[in-house]
């Protein structure tokens, strides 16, 4: 409860995102560091207080409807699954989407913008296409392993993540809804477990997340703009200018202009390597991508003007 109340000065801190943990309740909840689950009443007040404080207060939240999963979950385990396909299994699309609509439509009720975090199902960008033509303040965000992994991956229970990997088609809707201008935003929702995390516990108590930040832009390059199924001006879109807006940092991030911070990736579309623990620089000893082929690296990066890594290494001495 006094979260609610910290809002209104949060802001004045300069905080301007703050972030719902619908899907986290009992156990699940205690896994995460979480007291306990939270209640639509709860999220409904929350949106109030972050509507009364404006722009750029920006209300986000974790998609998935839990009371279903627990109807799911115990029968899957009752039938001895302890693939990566069963996790997905539990927490089908339409539990993603039932949270989407909910919260969508108490963010028109209230005038928040509200951003849904990590967007995984088909259902959930038909979801979000009836919201908008409500006029719903609505933003989404996907990460790479939701256009690049499915449940039927070898990967096992390393690729157990909240929402879950599912198939090729929600795959395909992703990258359309990115083209089209439905996904606004790109993140990772990166999380450094070590392999015996993951493994610990098995699919049903495992951790879930994985690492991905270091990997995102060589996969939306090589699998993105290089497979045509966005552009460079797209990509700049969910990955820079989109981002500075929402979160009330542009015109200072997110665009290259005068007076703007000079925050510059130089990209070799034609580059190729090989993702996996021996070339990304998490601090995870696992990859999902693991051996994955890419055309597509970052060559040098600029942090307000001054160098700070070149092919893949850091050449800065301090932070920037």
């Amino acid at each position: 409860e006094p979260h609610l109340q910290e809002i209104p000065k949060l802001m004045e801190e300069g905080v301007t995102s703050f972030k719902f943990f619908a899907s986290y309740k009992g156990e699940e909840a205690k896994q995460v560091g979480l007291s306990g689950g939270i209640t639509w009443n709860y999220i409904y007040r929350g949106l109030e207080n972050i509507a009364r404080c404006g722009s750029p207060a920006l209300a986000m939240i974790h998609c998935e409807e839990s009371e279903v999963i627990d109807v799911l979950r115990p029968k899957l385990q009752a039938q001895g699954r302890t693939d990566l396909a069963a996790w997905a299994d539990s927490r089908p699309g339409i539990c993603e989407a039932m949270h989407v609509l909910t919260s969508g439509l108490m963010a028109q009720e209230t005038g928040t913008p509200l951003y849904f975090v990590h967007v995984s199902a088909k259902e959930s960008v038909d979801a979000v296409h009836f919201l908008r033509q409500r006029g719903a303040p609505v933003y989404v965000e996907t990460c790479p392993h939701y256009l690049l992994v499915t449940k039927h991956s070898s990967i096992g229970v390393l690729g157990k993540v909240n929402p879950p990997v599912r198939d090729e088609a929600d795959c395909q809707k992703l990258w359309q809804a990115m083209s089209d201008g439905t996904v606004d935003t790109i993140g990772t929702d990166h999380c450094s477990y070590q392999r015996w995390q993951k493994e610990k516990g098995g699919i049903w108590d495992g951790m879930p997340g994985f690492g991905g930040i270091d990997a995102s832009l060589a996969l939306l390059v090589s699998e993105g703009v290089n497979k045509t199924r966005i552009t460079w001006e797209r990509l700049a879109k969910v990955t820079a200018e989109n981002p500075a807006r929402l979160f009330g940092i542009y015109p200072q991030k997110g665009v290259l202009s005068p007076g703007s911070d000079a925050d510059i990736v130089m990209v070799d579309p034609h580059r190729q390597w090989t993702l996996g623990t021996a070339t990304l620089k998490s601090s995870s000893d696992f990859s999902v991508y693991e051996g994955r082929q890419v055309t597509g690296k970052a060559v040098m990066t600029f942090v307000r003007g001054e160098m700070v890594a070149q092919d893949g290494e850091p050449v800065a001495q301090v932070p920037v």
